[in-house]
């Protein structure tokens, strides 16, 4: 017979989950009581790990297994999430549309919740762009903080990319040099995009 976590367990299962959090025992959100715990135990959904003199939580794949299929399931109107949880949540949201280009209209308008398609590297580059610039356009980022942030993206690619687009219409990018030396830093010269044998090293984005 398959489990069915009550509403306390599964506000447990999903604290960790969304947090990444292994508190000890008694730190759980909310808190768990040893009957619970041991059932959670008992199903392969939790193990306890001994650090020092505390025992300290651990989700298992079972674990991300269940919270897969539970995304969708209508929760009691008993269950309150832990706002950390939430905002573990939403974190890791960010992260992803950030590295895939999604627009968050784009999410929520996608059909039955699905993802869309993740967008091409230029769009990505500008949404990363915002992201390091600190939601700002026209300020100064260091293409290795952008290379960084893609790591999934080739080194020459990207350059090919940042290229074309300082080139097109459609983006508002300009790479420049760092005009003291000073401020090159070893990771910066290997992260420079080359053009008529000059490096560039920032770049710059309109809106």
């Amino acid at each position: 017979m398959a489990f069915n976590p009550d509403v306390t367990q599964k506000h447990v299962l999903f604290s960790l989950l969304f947090t990444g959090d292994e508190p000890t025992m008694s730190n759980t959100t909310p808190k768990m009581n040893p009957k619970k715990r041991k059932a959670l135990v008992d199903a392969g959904m939790i193990q306890l790990e001994k650090r020092g003199r505390a025992s300290h939580v651990l989700l298992t794949d079972k674990a991300w297994a269940w919270a897969f299929e539970a995304l969708d399931q209508e929760l009691s109107g008993r269950f309150k999430l832990n706002p950390k949880a939430l905002e573990g949540l939403l974190r890791r949201l960010k992260t992803y549309m950030v590295k895939n280009g999604v627009v968050l209209a784009e999410l929520l308008e996608s059909d039955q919740g699905v993802l869309p398609e993740p967008a091409n590297i230029e769009v990505r580059v500008r949404s990363v762009y915002h992201e390091i610039a600190g939601s700002q356009w026209n300020v100064r980022v260091r293409i290795a903080d952008l290379r960084g942030a893609l790591p999934d993206v080739g080194h020459d690619e990207l350059s090919a990319v940042l290229r074309r687009m300082q080139l097109s219409d459609d983006f508002n990018l300009v790479l420049y040099p760092y005009d003291d030396p000073r401020e090159i830093r070893p990771e910066d010269s290997a992260a420079a995009v080359e053009i008529a044998g000059q490096e560039k090293h920032i770049l710059y984005m309109g809106e």
